[in-house]
């Protein structure tokens, strides 16, 4: 299907001054190993099945609750300082269920779930800062509320040790097999990289021939859209 449409000037999202939410975004992988330590490895991002959690959310609420210290000593006079010594990051996620989206499928799946079998690993963008951590999903509601209303969907994703940030440039590339499922490539940045305030990564999300989301890339320094292939995926 050809694509020859775009959007209208005026109708895309600010990058800076109050920016909207929606301009985040969050991805879970569907299939996440284990190192010899037992833990989710998270040092290669392009190993990842990663699918994005959108369709029915409407909130994502990140939170960190900090583990603090006060100490005082006689040059303080009597006065106190605050040291933060750790830190525990959430995500709350929330909307309507969309049964057969990959992202809510795979969290529904795990609603009887626990131990190993509710751990993964999650790459949450920030207006285009991306972060990944290993992660375990908890309080997974996936379906629930009034017999005339559109089921709940919800979940927790709790941060599991210190995240990290990629290592130069990542593209997270839509299928064009399966909506909202994206394989993700890390590359050098490049010569001229957004400067926006606080920026600690370049993001590029492209998707496969659709106009529709290309706010997704409105965080990173770049966009692209697919064209179908004739040879498939």
């Amino acid at each position: 299907m050809a694509v020859n449409t775009k959007a209208i000037p005026g109708t895309d999202p600010d990058k800076s001054g109050a920016v909207e939410n929606w301009v985040d975004s969050l991805y879970i992988d569907r299939h996440p190993t284990f190192d010899t330590s037992g833990k989710v490895a998270i040092s290669d991002l392009t190993t990842g099945d990663w699918a994005r959690l959108a369709v029915g959310i409407n909130s994502i609420t990140p939170a960190a609750a900090d583990t603090s210290q006060q100490l005082s000593d006689y040059a303080s006079e009597g006065h106190t300082e605050t040291i933060v010594t750790g830190k525990n990051v959430t995500l709350a996620v929330a909307g309507n269920r969309y049964v057969g989206n990959p992202g809510q499928e795979y969290v529904s799946s795990m609603w009887l779930k626990m131990g190993n079998a509710v751990k993964s690993r999650c790459i949450y963008v920030v207006n285009g800062q991306a972060i990944e951590t290993a992660c375990t999903i908890t309080a997974i509601v996936p379906t629930g509320g009034t017999a005339n209303q559109a089921q709940t969907f919800s979940c927790t994703v709790n941060f599991d040790g210190k995240p990290v940030i990629p290592d130069g440039m990542l593209t997270l590339t839509e299928s064009q097999t399966e909506a909202w499922t994206y394989k993700a490539a890390v590359s050098a940045m490049p010569s001229t990289p957004d400067t926006t305030a606080g920026r600690m990564t370049d993001v590029k999300i492209v998707q496969f021939n659709d106009q529709a989301t290309l706010h997704l890339t409105q965080g990173g320094s770049g966009s692209d859209t697919l064209t179908p292939s004739t040879s498939g995926k």
